[in-house]
């Protein structure tokens, strides 16, 4: 359904364009977009429920592109799909190289969301992006994202990037920084 999804979300995202709405914090099409994309690239394992920033599981971008139809905005997602997130390995391909489409398609997100200025924005497409790059690019992305919700409003997304940053770091092999990440988050 990822596929599905793809194709719905890159037409919400064509019409909304068209007509000059380029905000991602109104209606963050292209987040749901890279992580449908990566999903392509390497499905969650069975039983996980991947995606940040989505609600959950298969649904966060196979359900996106229809909760995107009946209302522009997508709640975020939890801190349990971060963690499940990571372990089915952050979006990156077979090969463990990240997908090139869903990486492009975040970092157009970030730099969109960079123009309109506002931290909760910019912190949660530099979360997905973080997600779908992986690797010591990823850990950098997660630094700034977590940067950036702390001085915003959105408690719940600063949650869910210092989870995302606590495991890519335990990952990494820095268990200290790591526990802290986890325990703030």
């Amino acid at each position: 359904r990822y596929e599905e999804a793809a194709t719905e979300l890159a037409a919400v995202g064509r019409r909304l364009d068209v007509r000059g709405m380029r905000n991602p914090g109104w209606c963050p099409w292209q987040l749901h977009l890279a992580q449908a994309q990566s999903r392509m690239a390497a499905p969650a394992a069975p039983g996980t429920c991947a995606g940040v920033g989505g609600t959950g599981g298969a649904r966060a971008a196979a359900g996106a592109a229809g909760d995107v139809r009946a209302n522009a905005g997508v709640a975020a997602g939890g801190a349990d799909d971060v963690r499940a997130n990571a372990r089915a390995g952050s979006g990156v391909g077979p090969s463990g190289v990240p997908s090139g489409r869903a990486v492009r398609t975040a970092l157009d997100a970030v730099a969109r969301a960079r123009q309109f200025g506002v931290d909760s924005a910019v912190g949660h497409a530099l979360l997905v992006a973080a997600e779908v790059t992986g690797g010591a690019e990823g850990l950098r992305l997660l630094a700034e994202s977590v940067a950036r919700l702390e001085v915003s409003p959105a408690a719940h997304l600063l949650a869910c990037a210092l989870v995302a940053q606590g495991a890519a770091l335990r990952t990494s092999g820095a268990r200290a920084e790591a526990a802290e990440a986890l325990h703030v988050g």
